[in-house]
């Protein structure tokens, strides 16, 4: 089962490699073509739009972890009391 820090945090990795990508491939254009200013300045944004979804990232995907784990941790001691419950009857 994936949970919903799982699936958040696999939508940034994704926003990160698309961003990744056109970064490179901005390096990649014809040099003889292409303002090399205007490519540079490009790849500058993204970077800093990168830095800001590793930011965002942490942000969300961190307190969203910690209150899976928290509830994860009350459904083991609700099983173990389950468990503990049910020996009882027999």
């Amino acid at each position: 089962m994936m949970l919903r820090s799982d699936k958040l945090l696999s939508r940034f990795g994704n926003i990160e490699s698309d961003l990744e990508s056109a970064k490179v491939r901005l390096g990649a254009l014809p040099v003889d073509l292409v303002d090399q200013s205007v490519v540079f300045s490009l790849q500058d944004k993204i970077s800093e739009i990168l830095n800001e979804l590793e930011e965002l990232t942490y942000e969300s995907v961190g307190p969203l972890q910690a209150e899976e784990d928290e509830t994860q941790a009350k459904i083991e001691q609700m099983e173990a009391e389950l468990f503990e419950l049910r020996a009882s009857l027999r």
